[in-house]
């Protein structure tokens, strides 16, 4: 839930439709990158003697995570004020308005969206100036999502709230039986907050970004989980930021991170220590800028984007953890092509894909190249005039790539898999006309392919199952109801069910079922609903798939509630505590609402349970077996906890 107040949750649960799909998830979106692929602006000629203006954004725009909006002027006087509004596109919430850095939460969108925002600065003459910026946003899809880490560790979790004193915002550390709560960054500057923090793969160490020293001015600090000294690792900034999206190499080693260290947003790694500090980017050209990165599995390489050789056009580049031998893997492009967001290594670290209009601008296909930038390969089919490939995704194993595209057909997007030398190339899932494949998920196993589409009947989205060659491909869900749709999937850990919510029996009603991945069975799952029920589509498989855990209103005007089921629906319990007045499972701020443990032995999650409005973390059991608690201990008047687990 981005950007939307709970009190305007409430009166959306129940609503039709792909608006639904968001509105009670569990968790905010995903991971690997509905990203910001177009960035214009334009400014204002300034009246003599009037402050010259420039914007730029820094973050990235994940649904769920922050895009920054930086505004400068030159000017013979003073700045005495900023003014920050949209003047187009969706509506989002904008944070801080009134300053030079304006902010705002990235919300999930169903397709491309444009944002422009207008920042107006006057000086201390009465003279003002006005620059527009223009943020490109690509729609998220099933292929595109990672599962989120709930970065619950072992017996604790970490958390940010503004416990101690309302509106700054600290990072903490919870015992799971509640008998322990201790503040992890160092003491932050009159205004200052930890907006983002990720977790070691090894559980060691916690990262997190806060404008710690100088307000406004984000950098990146890393701390034991077990207490100890606080290191600063990012580089000299000057009055640049840290971006949110840094992250740990999967062996632990190093952390890489954005920064604007100068003119250009770089990349840069260090050692948790802040040692060996490096910048991992190539020079780049004037102009030029590091967009986005990914650490390759063993964490010994790192792939990013960036308009290194030629201001403006965009290219894949992999560099050694420690910054040497930087080589393009992407091929030479066309004029005014780039590779787009969303590429992502093989698992076993042989091959990188990524979707790029290499060959002809505007022609999106998929490539895939070896580290070396050897080996650079389109593999997927020659499209029709204006066909696309719209998304991919690796198999577990590394063997295939499924990919979704209108490349036989314009605006008929269809399921395709082929290996990495481009051979063995198929179509998983034809579609009829009208047809239309939304989304897909590789089995855990990577034998498989769930996939959404409205196959059989225009507009009636099911659920398919298909083998990677496209061989026993099957409806898995229930007959639907006319008007029926089917929202949201996921796969059990262990690959033999898929969970899925979908308004199938009643078309006023939004409910839980599981299905045998062969079809052959079909039940729901969720608790009864009366009139104006709606479960939510952030459900989440228990890791040991014995259990799921979902958010559920079960009629007009009552509360929402965590609730377990086993996959039988043998065992089902209401796991969240008894809610004051208005409370509710919920929110106010982007991040996960619940998660399971790594053992799947308890539930975490957020809601103002005990005062109206007062979002604190809470601990229970999918049986409902244990105590129901509160971790994040007191909080000051006016205080929240505002996330746990990535953000």
């Amino acid at each position: 839930m981005i950007g939307i107040t709970k009190r305007a949750m409430r009166a959306l649960v129940g609503v039709p439709a792909a608006a639904a799909m968001l509105i009670l998830g569990g968790c905010g979106g995903g991971s690997e990158e509905p990203a910001i692929s177009e960035v214009t602006d334009s400014e204002t000629p300034p009246i003599s003697g009037a402050p010259a203006v420039h914007a730029t954004w820094s973050g990235e725009a994940f649904a769920g995570l922050t895009v920054t909006l930086d505004a400068s002027a030159e000017d013979d006087g003073w700045i005495v004020d900023w003014l920050w509004e949209q003047t187009g596109g969706p509506v989002v919430a904008l944070h801080a308005a009134d300053s030079q850095h304006a902010r705002f939460h990235v919300p999930p969108f169903d397709d491309d969206t444009t944002l422009t925002f207008m920042v107006t600065a006057t000086d201390d003459h009465g003279n003002a100036t006005s620059y527009e910026l223009t943020v490109r946003i690509e729609a998220l899809h099933m292929e595109d999502l990672e599962p989120i880490d709930p970065q619950v560790v072992g017996d604790f979790v970490v958390f940010r709230a503004d416990k101690d004193l309302d509106e700054r915002i600290d990072l903490y550390l919870a015992t799971l039986d509640g008998d322990s709560v201790y503040r992890l960054n160092s003491p932050l500057i009159p205004n200052g907050d930890v907006d983002t923090f990720r977790i070691s793969p090894d559980r060691q160490y916690v990262a997190y970004r806060a404008d710690q020293d100088t307000d406004e001015v984000r950098e990146l600090y890393v701390v034991a989980l077990d207490g100890g000294d606080v290191n600063k690792v990012s580089v000299p900034l000057g009055m640049g930021d840290v971006s949110s999206d840094f992250q740990w190499s999967p062996n632990s080693r190093a952390i890489a991170y954005r920064a604007a260290a100068g003119t250009a947003t770089e990349l840069f790694a260090s050692a948790p220590d802040g040692g060996n500090a490096r910048r991992l980017s190539g020079d780049l050209v004037v102009g030029g800028t590091v967009f986005d990165f990914l650490w390759r599995s063993d964490g010994r390489r790192v792939a990013y984007r960036a308009d290194q050789l030629i201001d403006g056009t965009v290219e894949l580049f992999v560099s050694d953890a420690d910054g040497s031998d930087n080589v393009r893997v992407s091929g030479v492009p066309a004029p005014g092509a780039g590779v787009r967001s969303g590429y992502d290594w093989a698992p076993d670290g042989r091959f990188i894909a990524y979707r790029a209009d290499q060959r002809e601008d505007g022609l999106n296909e998929l490539f895939v190249s070896r580290p070396d930038g050897s080996d650079n390969l389109r593999v997927s089919l020659t499209p029709v005039m204006d066909g696309d490939v719209a998304g991919f995704a690796w198999s577990p194993d590394s063997d295939r790539l499924a990919y979704r595209g209108d490349l036989v057909l314009d605006g008929l997007n269809e399921l395709f898999s082929v290996r990495p030398d481009g051979s063995d190339n198929t179509r998983v899932a034809a579609m009829p006309a009208d047809g239309d494949v939304s989304d897909f998920a590789w089995s855990p196993d990577g034998t498989q392919i769930a996939y959404r589409a409205d196959q059989t009947t225009d507009g009636l989205l099911e659920l398919f199952v298909s083998g990677a060659d496209g061989s026993a491909n099957r409806v898995v869900s229930g007959p639907m109801m006319t008007g029926g749709q089917l929202l949201a999937y996921r796969w059990s850990p262990d690959g033999m069910l898929l969970a899925y919510v979908a308004r199938q029996d009643d078309i006023t009603l939004q409910e839980l079922y599981v299905s045998a991945a062969d079809g052959s069975t079909n039940i729901k799952v969720s608790e009864p609903l009366g009139a104006g029920g709606a479960v939510g589509t952030g459900f989440h498989w228990s890791p040991d798939a014995a259990w799921l855990a979902y958010r559920s209103r079960i009629a007009s005007g009552d509360p929402i509630h965590l609730y377990s089921t086993t996959p039988d629906a043998a065992l089902s319990a209401r796991v969240s505590g008894p809610m004051v007045t208005g409370g509710d499972v919920t929110s106010n701020f982007a991040g996960p609402i619940f998660a399971w443990t790594s053992d799947s032995s308890r539930l975490l999650y957020l809601a103002d349970q005990l005062v109206d409005d007062r979002f604190e973390l809470f601990v229970t059991a999918p049986d409902a077996g244990v105590v129901n608690a509160a971790l994040s201990g007191e909080l000051v008047s006016g205080g929240d906890v505002r996330s746990f687990g990535l953000e």
